[in-house]
């Protein structure tokens, strides 16, 4: 199938070994033609830790060390096999970058594509989509090698995909794509939700633990939403339905953690052996089942070494290959994970699955400019794949947290990211790969193409930050954006940061939006939390100043040895300061290819601030980094009329986060004398159980006048462009500008 057809489609159940398997059945298969040296089967991967995983695994089937005809590629981490015959997995991110630096070299290179868990549909997938399809078609056209391309999953729409990699016929009829469905190799897999668990737990002798839960308010709560009512004997019944709110926007973890914390215990219990996966949202949801567990741990009869809690998540590097390995005789383990083991990753010894049913989703209205954010539940499709999980190695057990209803109600199958994401990058993309093309009509090729006003709206944008002209076509401005791999607004900042040799500042601001959150807000002491933070913008009123200082003073510990303790004293992340360290440097280091600045050595850094002491000369000077903040997003300004209520438009009012360092007091009259100030913002967000509530994030207190030192472009002529800030007029021809981007 593969061999005759460009295009083709895998459905293969979980359990049948698709993502080690099929690349290699192409190799051995190139190989028998004796073709094995011109094989080159590229296979892609939605996260980093399923991409290096499953090429480890390879090459340990074929008794290879990683390297040799195996490897990978991810952002900053790639081990790419030898020439000359080979399989390597690709994060989709880093096979779209290959793309775009050498698409001619690579299509005459490769031989095969596969792109796995098709059915995830993020941005990137959906964009390698249209493509592959685009390239491949004026290959073709032009009788040029074309590589065959292989979409695999366990829970695709066949149909869909199968359409729209389909042959047009001279009649115009469509003929679809094959496909072939491979059926798993597990075991069957028993489901309970909620309404199964309470029962399962009243024949057991251990539902005290369920039995302390039921009446606490937050746990009723959840059971109403559930549409369950339990009493504390755990006889069930019927309340009603599930409350339709929840089952679209934010969901209250508080009353459902306690219940899924309870089914764990129950588990340990009540079996002997087996591994236990546990499905939750995000990553500070791991890091605090796990002090649970701990706790439960130093109550219950288990020592250190028979129990052990292992943490899948891509930013928590600490004792991930513990995951893969099967726990010794007498010994038990749970795994706390994300959604980023739902699918490539097999974890041997599981037979126990509890499933929060939820996930961190994010998703951006492009005309309106607002983030919507929250835990909401997962789709079928995505149940489907946790429960079989449980099924790899003998007869599993799946634990739901959420009632037959709730089940019963949840969406087929995910929104494509691309219909709910901010789309300048993707724009951006756009043009990179053809520079020549209109946006709208090529984003309009994609298997569900977004919305015409999104793709309006976000070129727009693009144009307002001068990134793209008139006609869309690439500024010198844009071309440097499209590069840095960040949002085009955090990549001005970074811009506007070598220009007024303020960079370390804006770089620490850029690297944050691509990292977890740097600032710990605790479920108890909130307000101490704040006041930590509020220290650290050293009376600004300024959230990125806040963020700076925290960084910068984490960073001048981080050799100490009480590192960890000393962070989570000023209720800093440990893990997403050294996220945001990478982050740093994979931007810098696009700056210095792009010879904006010069590589600057570690001995060389002043007071270890990222790139040259030229181009930091002004990082100390707090209002120009408000001031340059601001101009990243002029028109994110709102006037405060009373205490955390702002004005962004004559008929839009909005709220100050709870989290932010400009939180007004109401009983504090200095604080309250605040109001009728401006304030510029970073993102508005909806949150609350309706996503009706709007919210500011990072905030900036403004004075009356520093719209003057806003930075507007006032020429694009001759491939020069300049700006103004404060009536001091800076080139791109002339020699200030040259010193400030070449930092000499």
């Amino acid at each position: 199938m593969v061999q005759e057809n460009t295009f083709s489609i895998v459905v293969g159940a979980t359990g049948s070994g698709k993502t080690t398997q099929v690349p290699q059945m192409l190799f051995e298969e190139a190989i028998s033609r004796v073709e094995g040296s011109t094989a080159e089967i590229i296979c892609t991967q939605p996260r980093r830790i399923a991409t290096s995983a499953a090429a480890r695994r390879v090459a340990v089937e074929r008794n290879e060390t990683i390297q040799e005809t195996v490897g990978y590629s991810t952002r900053g981490d790639s081990k790419l096999p030898r020439r000359n015959g080979s399989i390597t997995y690709y994060t989709t991110g880093s096979l779209l970058a290959r793309l775009r630096q050498r698409p001619e070299q690579m299509m005459a290179d490769v031989s095969h594509i596969i792109i796995d868990e098709v059915h995830e549909r993020d941005i990137d997938v959906d964009f390698l989509m249209v493509t592959l399809k685009d390239i491949l078609s004026k290959r073709k056209a032009a009788g040029d090698k074309i590589p065959k391309v292989v979409l695999m999953s366990a829970t695709l729409d066949a149909d869909l995909f199968s359409n729209y990699f389909g042959q047009q016929m001279d009649d115009g009829s469509i003929k679809p794509c094959p496909s072939i469905s491979i059926p798993g190799r597990t075991f069957p897999v028993n489901v309970k939700t909620l309404d199964d668990i309470v029962v399962e737990m009243k024949d057991k002798a251990d539902m005290n633990a369920w039995k302390s839960l039921i009446g606490t308010p937050a746990v009723n709560r959840f059971l109403r939403q559930e549409g369950l009512s339990i009493d504390r004997n755990l006889n069930i019944s019927n309340a009603g339905a599930i409350s339709d709110d929840d089952s679209q926007h934010q969901v209250d973890t508080r009353g459902s953690f306690p219940l899924l914390c309870a089914t764990i215990q129950h588990v340990l219990e009540t079996t002997s052996e087996g591994a236990i996966l546990v499905f939750l949202p995000g990553m500070q949801d791991i890091l605090n089942i796990n002090r649970l567990l701990r706790q439960y741990q130093a109550r219950a009869d288990f020592s250190v070494e028979q129990l052990t809690i292992c943490m899948l998540h891509s930013k928590l590097k600490e004792h991930q290959d513990d995951v893969f390995n099967e726990a010794l005789p007498g010994h038990r383990k749970v795994v706390l994970a994300t959604n980023i083991a739902e699918t490539s990753l097999t974890i041997p010894d599981v037979r126990y699955v509890v499933d929060s049913g939820l996930h961190r989703d994010l998703s951006f209205d492009q005309v309106t400019n607002t983030t919507t954010m929250g835990t909401q539940w997962v789709s079928a499709a995505s149940l489907k794949q946790r429960a079989g999980r449980a099924g790899r190695v003998a007869e599993g057990h799946y634990y739901g947290i959420f009632s037959k209803a709730r089940q019963e109600s949840l969406a087929p199958a995910a929104l494509p990211q691309m219909l709910r994401s901010d789309l300048q990058m993707l724009c951006l993309q756009v043009k990179t790969r053809v520079p020549e093309g209109n946006i709208a009509e090529i984003l309009a090729k994609a298997i569900q193409p977004p919305k015409p006003e999104a793709v309006e709206a976000a070129i727009q944008q693009l144009k307002d930050m001068e990134a793209l002209d008139d006609r869309e076509n690439f500024t010198r401005l844009g071309t440097l954006l499209a590069s840095l791999s960040v949002h085009p607004a955090m990549g001005k900042l970074v811009v506007l940061g070598i220009l007024f040799r303020c960079l370390d500042p804006m770089l620490i601001v850029a690297a944050t939006v691509l990292s977890s959150k740097f600032f710990i807000t605790p479920a108890h002491g909130q307000d101490v939390a704040r006041n930590a933070r509020k220290e650290f913008s050293q009376g600004t009123k300024s959230d990125h100043v806040a963020l700076i200082n925290a960084f910068r003073w984490a960073r001048s510990i981080r050799r100490q040895p009480d590192f960890n303790i000393m962070m989570r004293g000023q209720y800093l992340d440990t893990y997403a300061f050294d996220e945001i360290s990478r982050n740093m440097l994979s931007i810098e280091g696009k700056l210095v290819d792009a010879e904006l600045i010069p590589h600057t050595s570690e001995k060389e850094l002043l007071e270890s601030q990222r790139g040259p002491p030229s181009l930091n000369e002004n990082s100390n000077n707090l209002s120009l980094i408000k001031a340059l903040i601001l101009a990243g997003a002029p028109k994110n300004i709102g006037e405060m009329e009373k205490p955390n209520v702002l004005y962004i438009s004559p008929k839009k009012r909005v709220v100050t986060a709870r989290s932010s360092v400009c939180q007004l007091s109401r009983t504090n009259q200095d604080e309250s004398k605040q109001c009728a100030s401006l304030y510029s913002y970073g993102v508005l967000l909806k949150t609350g159980s309706n996503g009706a509530a709007n919210e500011l994030k990072t905030i900036e207190f403004t004075a009356k006048l520093v719209r003057l030192l806003e930075i507007n472009d006032v020429g694009t002529e001759n491939d020069s462009w300049s700006m103004m800030i404060d009536s001091i007029l800076i080139d791109s021809e002339n020699d200030m500008m040259s010193q400030m981007v070449g930092g000499e």
